[in-house]
């Protein structure tokens, strides 16, 4: 399965997503960009969730933070599908930060970049 498309389809898909956002949210959300355009990463924590022994692949999961703007939280995953997190050994605790979970991007808005193509 390729995951791969054309520029004229991320434009499309992009573009009705932030055409249509507002549709579906209450206005008092819809006013707080709690749904993002974008997120920018830097490559080093993909690089780490990547080089994870096992991993296949990466899986995305919306979040939410405590102003109610939605964000994207990455883990690896194995051949099965399954994630690939040390703390699930019970050896760790779990709010001990690890390199298992990528979070904290830069979301626009606020943080748009002007040489931004899609």
């Amino acid at each position: 399965m390729s995951h791969f498309i054309s520029l004229r389809e991320a434009k499309i898909l992009i573009g009705r997503y932030d055409s249509e956002k507002g549709q579906i949210l209450k206005n008092e959300y819809a006013e707080v960009n709690v749904l993002p355009i974008s997120e920018k990463f830097e490559r080093a924590a993909f690089d780490t969730l990547l080089a994870k022994e096992g991993c296949a692949g990466l899986r995305f999961y919306f979040g939410m933070l405590a102003d109610l703007r939605v964000t994207l939280i990455a883990v690896a995953i194995d051949e099965k599908g399954n994630d690939i997190l040390a703390v699930r050994t019970g050896e760790i605790d779990q709010d001990t930060v690890l390199d298992d979970i990528v979070e904290k991007g830069q979301s626009c808005p606020p943080f748009c970049h002007p040489s931004e193509l899609l």
